[in-house]
Order: C-alpha cells, then structure tokens, then sequence
C-alpha cells in the first residue's frame, strides 16, 4: 500500500518534505490491497484578507436567497452588492463556489451582466481558487464587465476586492474591461483576473482604469481570451503575476512579466469545493519571500488604507509553514502535512485490525482512498484516518 500525502495542490510542500527525508511510506500491512490513501483538507470560511470597516457584514453564497444576508440566513451577491451601494463601508463576505452572472446563468438569485459598485464596501472570497464570479465559460460571458466601479459628482468609492478570481467578463463599450472597468479606488489583493474579453477602442481584457486608482498586490492577471491584461494606469504594489507586459508588473517589485501562470481548470483537486491548482512548477510558487508581510501576516498599507494580512489562508492553513523559504502568489497556500505511522502495523487475516493516521496541521484534514480499494472487511473513517474491521481477504 503506498501513502500518498497531498491536499488540493497536490501538497507541494507535503511531497518536498518527503523527498528530502527519502521516505516513499510503504505500508506495511500485508492485507491491504494496493490503495493509495490521500490526506486532503476540508475548508474553512475564513478568508485570505481582512480589512476594518465601520458598517456591516453581509454573507453570501452562491445558493443564497434570503434578505438579511447574515451569516445563518445568507443572501445572493448581487442582493448584497445593493445594500452595500446604499450604505458606505460594508464588507461582503463571499462564501465558496461559482456565482455565474453570465449571459447563459441559471442562478435565479443573481442578476446577470455587470455588477456595479457605487459605494465604499469590501468583498472578501475564500480564496481566488475557490470563489469565481462572473461568466463560467465563453458561451456564458457576462454582458459586460463583470464589476463596474463607478463614481458619481460626490462620491468616489474605495473598494477591495480580496480572495477572488474574476472571469468571464465580454466588454464591447469604447471604453472597456472585461473583468474589472474602475473609475474608482480600487485595492486587489490575492485575486485572479482570468479569461476575460474586450473589444472597442479602449481594449483590456482583464482590467481597466480610467482615471481612478488601482493598486494590485500578490494578484495573477493573465490569460484574457481577447484584449491586454490591463490598460491605464496601475500601482505594482508587489509579488503579482501577468502574462503579458500591459500592467507594467516591474521585478524591482519583486512582480512578473510576460509569464504563463499555469492555471489548471477547475476541477475536483479535493475538498468540498472544487478547485483551481497550480503546479510546483508555475512561476506563481514560492515566489513572495518569507520575510514579506505578505507571507507572515501583518498589517500592510495600500491606497493609504492600512490591510491586514492573516498569517494563514482561507482554510487555517499557514501561509508560511515552518522551514520555507516563501509562499505563493494568490490565496491558497500548501502547508507542510506531517502523516503518522510512516509505517503500517501488520494485520492477519480474520483476526480484528485497527490503525489511525494522524497529522500536526493547523486545520481538520479529511481522509480519502483515490485508486485501488481496501480489502473485504477493511473499512477507511474519512474523518478521523481509522483503517478498521477484520480482514476477510489477502491484499496484493
């Protein structure tokens, strides 16, 4: 039976770790047949970036329906995206999931096209690999941008988007970007901006800033289908991520330019949601340093609004585990999984067997067997990491 330690990212770190102690953690329970055991996470709701504000809390998932938006009786975004925009300072509390507000959407609860953004508020997701908003592919485009931030002859809001990835936006207006058009002040930490279109005479794809501020931090803007990654003016505030060169990322920012972040799809990569993984060999990996409040957690300043970034992700999880030399643009972030017993007791056939996995890890792991099956009277507790029962048969 062979071990296999991994989470959604397939445990980069997990499986560094292991290398470097020459371990492959072979069983060495004789009956089990050849399964291979994942340790995956299961996902908190905490987010990846917080901010203080004055006003509210609104919650919302992508099922959401009620009014209150609290957290026991969540509303739709775009329900919650209305109050915000009558009041100043709201914080939005975006749970995990896909919120299509595309041409071709069968949420009944969002409304579809553009989201508009008229006041000072705060939308928080659980992490750009796990709270997608906009269209769900490119014949479910949005009608538009996918956020629009708008000021009026009084108002200029000041918004920040955290934990995110924005998608799927289709602008065909003269001035025009297709996942974030911003005419106002606008701090992006740790989102994606991927797979956006534009087309007009003022093209970006992915964002656009007319006359207004953006300032972007540990964000990947990379990969529209059609229109530069960016157009006007942009504040590099570090460690992001463009494909292109329209943002004008700089490396004395410690940022990246014409560079493929290799972005996997969306799929089920564990845990309760599905996800977008990113590989040990994608540009994106270990690059902010460890000795970066990015990375450690801390209070951090940008747009003259002080952020505070956890030391750990949306699912507990250190940002920074102990011994690395960095973490990883973007919210999501592999901690070290220690599994024990390295070895397996051995069992015998038809007499009781019981063995328990444990781990040191900052969050609740669940347990899962991806190839292969135990053997008849063998049975896996995905929760605890139990390998229990009285086998019936010899395992290969």
């Amino acid at each position: 039976m062979v071990l296999v330690v991994m989470d959604a990212h397939m445990c980069r770190r997990g499986f560094r770790a292991v290398r470097s102690k020459g371990l492959v953690l072979l069983g060495a329970l004789s009956l089990l047949s050849a399964a291979t055991l994942s340790l995956l996470p299961s996902v908190a709701s905490a987010s990846s970036t917080t901010t203080t504000t004055t006003g509210t809390t609104l919650y919302v998932t992508p099922g959401g329906s009620e009014t209150t938006c609290s957290a026991i009786a969540p509303c739709s975004l775009t329900h919650a995206i209305t109050l915000a925009n009558g009041t100043t300072g709201d914080t939005i509390m975006v749970g995990a999931g896909t919120y299509d507000t595309g041409a071709h959407s069968t949420n009944t609860n969002l409304k579809t096209g553009t989201i508009k953004i008229t006041a000072s508020m705060t939308i928080m997701g659980a992490g750009a690999d796990q709270t997608f908003i906009g269209g769900t592919s490119t014949s479910d485009q949005v009608a538009g941008s996918v956020f629009e931030i708008t000021t009026s002859t009084t108002t200029t809001p000041v918004v920040t988007i955290s934990g995110v990835t924005i998608q799927y936006g289709n602008s065909t207006s003269t001035i025009n970007g297709g996942g974030i058009l911003n005419f106002g002040t606008l701090t992006a930490t740790n989102d994606t901006i991927s797979g956006n279109s534009a087309s007009g005479t003022v093209i970006a794809g992915g964002i656009y800033n007319y006359n207004g501020t953006v300032t972007l931090a540990a964000s990947i803007v990379a990969d529209q289908v059609s229109g530069r990654d960016c157009g006007g003016s942009i504040t590099d505030a570090g460690y992001n991520l463009e494909s292109g060169t329209s943002c004008g990322f700089s490396a004395i920012n410690h940022s990246l330019q014409s560079t493929n972040p290799l972005l996997g799809s969306l799929a089920n990569n564990g845990g309760p949601t599905q996800t977008i993984a990113i590989p040990s060999s994608s540009s994106a990996y270990d690059v902010i340093p460890s000795s970066s409040t990015l990375c450690s957690g801390g209070s951090i300043t940008l747009n003259s609004s002080s952020i505070t970034i956890p030391s750990t992700d949306q699912r507990g999880v250190l940002r920074l585990p102990s011994g690395a030399a960095g973490c990883d643009i973007g919210a999501y972030q592999v901690g070290s999984i220690s599994l024990t017993p390295q070895t397996l007791p051995p069992a015998h056939l038809n007499q009781s067997y019981s063995a328990t996995f444990t781990t040191t890890n900052t969050y609740q792991p669940a347990y899962t067997i991806t190839s292969g099956a135990l053997p008849e009277g063998l049975t896996l507790d995905t929760t605890t990491g139990t390998i229990s029962g009285t086998p019936k048969q010899v395992g290969n």
